[in-house]
């Protein structure tokens, strides 16, 4: 399974592609909010092969909750025994 912390749906969308090109199935959890991924992550880490975090999130809409970034994830996964590849990235 593959986690993902992304904000923009091309994205989303690429992952989901390469995803689909791999020998196995590989699922993907996505979430737009850094503090939500968060607090699901118990539910999904001991399954996860990849996590990916993109540091910079932005609202969609100007009402949306905080996104948060990446690096709020990170420093929560620092905090536990490391499991799979982590990648983090950003536009800027």
């Amino acid at each position: 399974m593959w986690l993902v912390l992304e904000d923009n749906l091309n994205r989303t969308e690429s992952f989901y592609e390469a995803a689909s090109l791999t020998d196995t199935k590989v699922s993907i959890k996505v979430w737009r909010i850094a503090s939500l991924m968060i607090e699901e992550l118990p539910n999904y880490i001991n399954e996860a092969s990849l996590i990916s975090l993109d540091h910079d999130l932005y609202k969609h809409k100007d009402d949306d909750p905080d996104p948060g970034t990446g690096r709020e994830v990170a420093n929560y996964l620092s905090t536990l025994v490391p499991s799979c590849p982590i990648i983090i990235h950003s536009t800027n």
